[in-house]
């Protein structure tokens, strides 16, 4: 026979009288038939992170976000956080699903890890990781015109800025 416990960490067990299962948590008693511990992985909710197939400085970068419980775990999310990498997180409450678009905007070009965080209901906690290079923003341009184009000497010209933002 063997006992089967479900335990999130990985420490030694002693199963001849007490079974130790970390700070304050001790069953007594084990009958001599429990030879064995097998531990159970504590299920953790899958969460993944992909990033946009561009980034620019300046201009929203909408990232995918999934974040479900584990597979016949029979838990919910209950929480899930986003580091931007930037000095930015976001906490967004207890939004599950596959595809989750959320929006960041990078001040700065530069390389970023954004790590996605989701805890569910059992305590299972699982995160995920992704590198985004954000390019920086192409500086305006500005097209000055001349009307007419090709004036004869000593005529009037009316000169046109315009500003083109970057593309």
């Amino acid at each position: 026979n063997s006992l089967q416990v479900r335990y999130a960490s990985h420490d030694i067990f002693d199963t001849e009288e007490m079974v130790l299962f970390g700070p304050g948590i001790t069953f007594h008693d084990v009958e001599a038939k429990y030879r064995s511990l097998v531990l159970v992985p504590q299920p953790v909710p899958v969460v993944t992170v992909i990033p946009p197939p561009t980034a620019m400085a300046g201009m929203p970068a909408t990232f995918t976000i999934g974040a479900t419980p584990a597979p016949a775990s029979n838990t919910t999310i209950t929480s899930v956080s986003v580091d931007f990498g930037d000095g930015t997180r976001v906490a967004l409450g207890a939004a599950s699903g596959p595809a989750i678009p959320v929006q960041h905007v990078y001040a700065a070009g530069g390389s970023y890890t954004v790590a996605v965080t989701a805890t569910d209901s059992g305590g299972g906690t699982s995160t995920a990781a992704t590198v985004i290079a954000v390019g920086f923003q192409a500086p305006a341009s500005v097209m000055i015109t001349a009307n007419p184009s090709a004036p004869a000497a000593g005529a009037l010209v009316t000169l046109t800025a315009t500003l083109a933002p970057a593309s």
